[in-house]
């Protein structure tokens, strides 16, 4: 996904609210976490890939290649949700 430099602070703005409104949709929660990996905030981004998983989303292929989700891809935990350990 490409963002220009401002975009990711105002998803992030808007993040609460979505995930408020969907708390269980993977759809909406992978893309919460995909905000927070570019803004580089991995503990979020963490949270929110585990809380899309739970609540469905399984994509793992692209999660694993998502380049949105570059800074957790050395991280244990990461390794272990997407199947990498």
């Amino acid at each position: 996904m490409s963002y220009s430099a401002a975009a990711p602070l105002e998803y992030a703005c808007s993040l609460p609210t979505a995930v408020h409104l969907r708390p269980d949709d993977g759809n909406t929660l992978y893309n919460a976490a995909c905000v927070y990996g570019v803004l580089s905030r991995s503990v979020d981004a963490l949270n929110m890939l585990r809380r899309a998983i739970r609540a469905g989303y399984a994509n793992f292929d692209w999660v694993r290649r998502d380049p949105d989700l570059t800074l957790l891809r050395d991280e244990a935990d990461f390794k272990e949700l997407v199947g990498l350990k």
